[in-house]
């Protein structure tokens, strides 16, 4: 573990990386929690940045070490995160076609997503 306020900041950086690691992995975790941990490592990647500015300098090999493993599992995260956000994509596309569907037909009947184009006519 690193002791001073830089080492610290890429200590939270790591372990942020390492859950958002957990829940991008977990399949059944919710998009949203992982912008909840993506807007916190922002927050403190700013606060590294500051830091450097103020002159506290990324040299030694354990700030490089911390630096490589988050490096590298982001690298890993990047495609599993754009594979579930396509998956989140299309069932939005496919609630957009249902409600203008719904839309259209002005609420007559009830359009079943399962019912693969058929349309059932209900009596009120």
């Amino acid at each position: 573990m690193i002791q001073t306020t830089l080492g610290h900041l890429l200590d939270r950086l790591e372990s942020l990386t390492l859950l958002l690691q957990q829940h991008v992995q977990n399949e059944q975790n919710e998009p949203e929690v992982w912008l909840e941990i993506l807007n916190e490592r922002q927050r403190v990647i700013e606060d590294i940045e500051s830091e450097v500015i103020t002159g506290e300098a990324i040299t030694s090999d354990e700030y490089q070490q911390t630096i490589d493993k988050i490096v590298e599992i982001d690298r890993t995260l990047a495609p599993e995160m754009q594979r579930q956000m396509k998956i989140v994509g299309d069932d939005i596309s496919r609630l957009e076609r249902s409600r203008m569907v719904q839309r259209q037909y002005g609420g007559i009947g009830d359009y079943d997503d399962n019912a693969y184009g058929v349309f059932f006519d209900k009596k009120k």
